[in-house]
């Protein structure tokens, strides 16, 4: 099962779509911003301002961290956090196997299960 879950999320984090088409606003009359600097992998100062900014005793997630951790091991950690960004940035879904493993549930639980699927809503 954990072969199949792998699979299904690296389908899912691995692939890049191509833009086909492409409208042309400044034909249309409309006013366009230049927004190409959203396209820019997330640099390490962009990170340690949001981590320096991480409100004081609070876990972020399950995993229990506090903030002060984050920002006194930053040194330590930060590397990482930027090849996890890196990653993300990259659509490269190898590698986050091992994070958060005890979080992944597939419910419902049944014996004969075989393969991963999408739920109908």
């Amino acid at each position: 099962m954990a072969g199949a879950s792998f699979n299904r999320f690296q389908d899912l984090m691995g692939t890049s779509i191509d833009c086909e088409f492409s409208l042309d606003l400044e034909f249309l009359g409309l006013h366009t911003e230049d927004l190409s600097e959203l396209e820019a992998p997330v640099s390490e100062e962009e990170v340690w301002d949001v981590v320096r900014q991480l409100s004081h005793g609070k876990a972020l997630g399950p995993d229990g961290f506090i903030a002060e951790f984050l920002q006194n091991c930053w040194t330590t950690v930060k590397g990482d956090f930027m090849a996890a960004f890196a990653k993300l940035f990259t659509m490269c879904g190898h590698g986050f196997q091992g994070l958060n493993q005890a979080l992944l549930i597939l419910l419902p639980k049944r014996p004969d299960a075989a393969a991963l699927g999408v739920l109908p809503h």
